[in-house]
């Protein structure tokens, strides 16, 4: 009769650090500091995209009978803010640890790692793309394994030069546009923007002063990188004063191009894709711009050119 009028106390834990973060993944783990009225059954951590997780939401039942546990949180979206405790359960019920914060980084298919910038509703990947396969694991045809590359119809992406370990940790790859029109060449959450997405783009910044010398709609220099780019004697461009670039943050690279079969054009000049083909065409839009030029220009290429890539988020 004593024992059944003793209140009832869950287990007392602790929460450790956050390690190991990548897009899809954490560990996490936690300490029994006491385990209440009776034996722990299950201890674990549990983590939501909501502030208060609970053992309702996401768990990990951790294996080791021990005060001492730790565990991986797996199958997580990239760039996503979860919040993760530890938990212990006893006959008395469930007692939880401090509530960790903590976001996965932004990658793609091999592991390159992106952050990110807002600009007005749209945000944006800041660097290149960079990956060789697909959203779904699926590789891409590199360039060199190509016969024919004009007269090719299918996906294929290239480094500048070939030579991936000069150009691609600064300039990211060169896709075609088929690349471009799988549907799977982002992250998964983020895709190639449209032509119109690309022109909200530069109709904000115009709107909010990013055109050289506050206003207009010459915002080239807004969005080129304040580095490698050539020097120009041309007033509002984008080599000309190049501690003026990158208002915006988007750091656009001049990581030039591979057009009729040959690379041209870096240091100068930095295109990228838009999702959007020419109606009746074997051309789509794409976005550029130039060292010696003011604007964020709008130009087409035929489907086998190979482009930079940035990526807009859904």
């Amino acid at each position: 009769m004593a024992d059944s009028c003793k209140k009832q106390v869950v287990p007392a834990v602790t929460t450790s650090s956050v390690s190991d973060i990548t897009g899809t993944s954490a560990v996490c783990g936690g300490t029994v500091t006491s385990q209440g009225s009776g034996d722990i059954n299950e201890r674990g951590i549990c983590w939501s995209t909501a502030s208060t997780p609970t053992i309702a939401d996401y768990k990990s039942v951790s294996d080791a009978d021990s005060v001492v546990f730790s565990d991986k949180l797996s199958d997580l979206s990239i760039a996503t803010t979860y919040y993760v405790r530890a938990y212990a359960t006893n006959k008395a019920g469930t007692g939880y640890g401090e509530i960790r914060s903590f976001t996965t980084f932004l990658a793609d298919h091999d592991g390159n790692i992106y952050t990110t910038v807002t600009i007005g509703l749209q945000t944006w990947i800041v660097e290149n793309l960079k990956t060789t396969k697909f959203n779904d694991g699926t590789a891409i045809p590199p360039a060199p394994a190509v016969t024919d590359w004009n007269n090719m119809k299918t996906p294929a992406f290239c480094w500048y030069n070939n030579d991936s370990q000069t150009y691609k940790p600064v300039y990211g790859a060169l896709y075609n546009w088929y690349s471009v029109n799988s549907g799977k060449l982002c992250p998964a959450g983020w895709h190639v923007p449209s032509y119109s997405e690309w022109t909200a783009l530069n109709n904000y910044l115009a709107e909010k002063g990013f055109g050289y010398g506050g206003s207009g709609d010459d915002t080239g220099k807004s969005l080129a990188a304040a580095s490698l780019w050539l020097t120009s004697s041309e007033p509002g461009s984008v080599g000309n004063d190049l501690s003026g670039n990158n208002k915006t943050g988007f750091a656009g690279m001049p990581g030039g191009m591979f057009i009729e079969g040959r690379f041209y054009v870096l240091g100068e000049t930095g295109g990228w894709w838009s999702s959007t083909v020419i109606s009746g065409s074997s051309a789509a839009w794409s976005k550029q711009l130039n060292y010696s030029g003011t604007n964020f220009t709008d130009i087409a290429y035929f489907n086998h050119c190979s482009l930079s890539v940035r990526c807009l988020k859904d």
